[in-house]
């Protein structure tokens, strides 16, 4: 019995080990190949910024759970540069995540959690229901209180390929760099490439939404108060 997880920081991994099983070289090594060119994307973009890499930033998740760096998906900064504002301690009463939405609505202040940036996911698949409504609304509570947040903040939607998901994380951090769009090409080539029959029928830039920018979030907290 091989365990292989499609989810986590060693995706590319699982997705070789599973090549190799079902004997899809030639499949597996242009998997490998799409998941390289946007790991030397990061590389160019970061050597512009060198003051960038190392800098903290705190992973959410929908009703804005806290991953710490062993969470579950706590490993996101690592692949743009960054460094997960929080650090597990296996030595002290830890966990890897805290649900914020039912611990301390202080959280944000919390010294531990102290970040330059924030990034923030959503699972809302390859829905077409997924807007910027209606994935912020699961998040407005948190992101009213937005002054207490660091300048970035970027959400987007990560029921996709890790690949997918750096290029989208790289794209609302360094926007100048890459150019609007970045994210939604990366992900558009993966599914021609590698599932035709839904790439065909489906148009990551018109379909969907995978990314949500920090002016868009100030925006709707804005025209969204929460009732008192």
């Amino acid at each position: 019995t091989i365990r292989l997880d499609f989810n986590g920081e060693n995706e590319l991994a699982a997705i070789m080990i599973m090549g190799f099983l079902i004997n899809e070289k030639d499949k597996y090594l242009s998997i490998a190949e799409a998941y390289d060119e946007v790991a030397q994307k990061v590389s160019e973009v970061l050597s512009l910024h060198p003051e960038f890499v190392g800098k903290r930033a705190l992973v959410s998740y929908n009703n804005l759970t806290i991953y710490s760096d062993k969470g579950a998906q706590g490993w996101m900064p690592k692949k743009i540069g960054l460094v997960n504002a929080w650090t597990y301690d296996s030595s002290k009463d830890d966990k890897e995540y805290v649900n914020a939405k039912n611990g301390d609505s202080e959280w944000y202040l919390n010294e531990r959690f102290a970040c330059d940036y924030i990034i923030a996911f959503s699972n809302f698949t390859y829905s077409k229901d997924a807007s910027a409504d209606n994935i912020l609304s699961q998040m407005n509570q948190y992101f009213q209180k937005l002054e207490a947040f660091p300048e970035k903040t970027i959400l987007f939607n990560s029921s996709i390929p890790q690949l997918a998901k750096t290029a989208y994380m790289l794209e609302g951090l360094f926007p100048e760099d890459v150019g609007v769009g970045y994210g939604n090409k990366v992900l558009q080539d993966y599914l021609n490439e590698f599932n035709p029959s839904f790439g065909s029928t489906y148009d990551v830039s018109k379909d969907g939404l995978f990314l949500v920018t920090s002016e868009e979030i100030k925006t709707y907290v804005e025209s969204h108060p929460l009732s008192s």
